[in-house]
């Protein structure tokens, strides 16, 4: 089972669309299983209102993302941030809440479609060079019809 590191709690409108037993069965057996983490977060933006304006405005929002980081110390880099293990390369799955009148529709969808897509970028055989910075793959969910969006991005 894949171990989860964070888990917000939720308003009673809220529901995450999947839990960690479908995520574990699901990517078992990817490169990075003995060390991705799981987060389950409140909003999938840094600010709840930005979250609420997707929301309300039929605009798709993450519901799942897998992300890579391994950033390079720098001048600001702390001894005790490397020793903590802070620039070592980290693999995370994140989860975001839905409304819960989606849910269902939401959780399908991400057993049919958005696990598979992260199992095939969680194991595709990376180079060096491109585990630097951070990238992340993102599942949109699109309330108006129960599809999945697929975006991906990166930085140095």
């Amino acid at each position: 089972m894949i171990p989860t590191r964070y888990k917000s709690k939720l308003p009673k409108s809220l529901s995450y669309p999947i839990g960690a037993q479908d995520i574990s069965d699901g990517l078992k057996g990817v490169p990075q299983e003995p060390g991705l983490s799981l987060g389950f977060y409140d909003r999938p933006t840094i600010f709840a209102s930005d979250f609420q304006k997707l929301r309300s405005s039929n605009s798709p929002y993450p519901i799942m993302s897998a992300s890579f980081r391994k950033v390079q110390p720098g001048f600001s880099g702390s001894n005790q941030d490397i020793a903590e293990g802070y620039y070592d390369e980290n693999w995370e799955i994140s989860v975001y809440p839905v409304s819960g009148e989606y849910r269902s529709v939401a959780k399908r969808s991400l057993l049919d479609d958005g696990l598979p897509q992260i199992r095939n970028w969680l194991s595709v055989n990376r180079s060096p060079s491109w585990k630097q910075g951070r990238k992340i793959l993102e599942i949109l969910f699109l309330e108006s019809d129960g599809k999945l969006l697929v975006r991906e991005s990166s930085a140095t």
